[in-house]
């Protein structure tokens, strides 16, 4: 006699489409968080390293690259951030072959190269800075393909404004700003918007949102038939 199971998937139609994969992710996450909180339960319980291992081993796996592909996709995808510009410059910094920023490194180094950086300075709406370097990505990744640095910076220039008499561009970009590795987002294109509540809509986002919450149901399925393995193949210790 043949067990169906609903994380099985058992009618075997494709978990592309939308409304059944809005199903399997909803039973996912449902199963997801119980069996979460029994694993934690268990472990709390038991208070062993081997239990630990099995039960909360799958669910570090798991995570890790989802984490990683988050973070990646998260970097490279393209934002808006509507913003008002107050100034820009061009600054001489010595960094790495691969752009990365070295500080103090001597000049006669061969893996350093001394470079002009163009940057962006901006506020936000609230008032707190925001900075982006502008830099062309030629032919290498991120594929955008950008040679107009100096038409970019001449916008930003023409954008130029003061706070009582504010001109609120969006400012299409992608990276991360973190300032203790002297990093910054890096300006794909300007373009005026008539406020600052003229939001864009992140088309790009929204498109891998939906390819992704289509594959994690079938990677969710995928990872539950992996709990089960693990959890046989290291015996009663992994049992509920």
């Amino acid at each position: 006699m043949t067990q169906q199971s609903s994380d099985n998937n058992p009618d075997g139609r494709s978990l592309l489409h939308p409304i059944r994969a809005a199903r399997v992710l909803g039973r996912g996450i449902k199963a997801t968080a119980l069996d979460l909180s029994a694993d934690v339960a268990a472990v709390w319980r038991d208070r062993s390293a081997r239990t630990a291992l099995v039960r909360l081993g799958p669910w570090v796996l798991s995570a890790v690259p989802i984490v990683a592909v988050a973070a990646f996709l998260h970097y490279y995808l393209p934002s808006n951030d509507v913003v008002r510009i107050v100034g820009s410059e061009v600054t001489r910094e010595d960094t790495t072959r691969s752009g990365q920023k070295v500080d103090g490194a001597p000049s006669g180094e061969r893996d350093v190269v001394t470079r002009d950086v163009r940057k962006i300075h901006a506020v936000w709406p609230s008032g707190q800075p925001r900075v982006y370097r502008n830099e062309d990505t030629d032919w290498s990744f991120p594929w955008y393909f950008k040679w107009d640095t100096s038409d970019v910076q001449a916008k930003a220039s023409n954008f130029d404004s003061e706070e009582r008499d504010p001109v609120w561009v969006n400012v299409r970009h992608y990276g991360w700003r973190i300032p203790m590795f002297s990093m910054y987002p890096n300006a794909i294109d300007i373009t005026r918007v008539d406020g600052p509540d003229d939001q864009p809509t992140p088309y790009a986002r929204i498109f891998f949102g939906i390819v992704g919450i289509a594959v994690f149901a079938g990677l969710w399925v995928l990872w539950r038939r992996l709990k089960r393995w693990v959890r046989n193949r290291f015996g009663s210790g992994a049992s509920a």
